[in-house]
């Protein structure tokens, strides 16, 4: 199926950036994220600084690969799997009623963000962007009202993901308040 070339731009934007940043962060705290992998108690997962660095590194790569026209369709399946594994993990926790674990999802640095479902959702909403990124779009040219609205729908997305985020990190904060 294709799809029009200014949505598949503004999804490899927005999903290689996402990548890149998440593998960088991994890379700079990999024990932070061993730990994070340990709490997930999943047995093929192990919790060790190794695991943090191949997991950091793949999402890196991935979101270079995005940026990569010709490696652009196998960036997107990659980043499907990823995000697919991440929901079964996540999804396996709160089947055992474990809420209360950091899922990993912001950094050392950020607010902890407890497992939920609307992570299960947006891990959803992700892999449909990721699937975006890596159609065949119909060949057209770009004219400048294009590249306008790109920057601007990037933006956006970005800005979005960045406050659905932080809505989900203040739940978590309420719910702990209210004890």
């Amino acid at each position: 199926m294709a799809v029009d070339l200014v949505f598949v731009v503004i999804a490899t934007l927005f999903i290689s950036f996402l990548f890149a940043v998440a593998g960088w962060q991994k890379l700079r705290a990999p024990r932070y994220y061993a730990s994070v992998i340990r709490e997930y108690q999943l047995p093929l997962l192990a919790g060790n600084k190794a695991m943090a660095i191949a997991i950091g590194l793949s999402e890196l790569c991935t979101g270079f690969l995005f940026l990569v026209p010709a490696s652009r369709e196998w960036a997107a399946w990659f980043a499907f799997m990823l995000l697919l594994i991440y929901a079964m993990a996540i999804g396996i926790n709160l089947l055992r009623g474990r809420t209360s674990i950091d899922c990993g999802c912001s950094g050392p640095a950020a607010a902890k963000q407890k497992l939920s479902t609307w992570l299960l959702l947006r891990n959803g909403l992700l892999m449909v962007v990721a699937i975006t990124a890596g159609m065949t779009p119909f060949s057209r040219e770009l004219i400048w009202f294009d590249m306008v609205v790109i920057v601007l729908a990037a933006s956006l997305a970005f800005l979005i993901y960045a406050g659905t985020e932080q809505l989900i990190a203040n739940s978590t904060r309420l719910r702990n308040l209210r004890g």
